[in-house]
């Protein structure tokens, strides 16, 4: 072997590279996807909150509607006061729909 010569290489086989970069990308995909779980979980868990207010506001929907479709007949009815309200909603563009019934 001359003293400029390169030194020649072992024939170095793949299999070590490939595997710890198989095994990263294993960790990395397990590591996003409970990442996502832990996220899903604080989601439904904010939804659940949720679902009293919004029954609540269900409630106090309709409670209004029931007023407000009240109102409406008592001013068809030629209530003076019942009109006043209507024509003010109106102003403020707060339309009451008639009745469906």
């Amino acid at each position: 072997m001359d003293m400029f010569e390169a030194p020649k290489r072992a024939a170095q086989s793949p299999f070590w590279a490939l595997f710890t970069l198989t095994l990263a990308l294993i960790i990395w995909f397990s590591f996003q996807l409970s990442q996502i779980m832990i996220e899903r979980e604080s989601q439904l868990a904010a939804y659940n909150m949720q679902e009293p207010d919004v029954q609540t506001a269900s409630k106090l929907r309709n409670s209004l509607d029931a007023l407000a479709t009240g109102a409406y007949r008592l001013a068809a009815k030629g209530n003076v006061n019942a009109k006043q309200l209507i024509d003010s909603l109106g102003k403020r563009g707060i339309l009451i729909h008639p009745p469906k019934d």
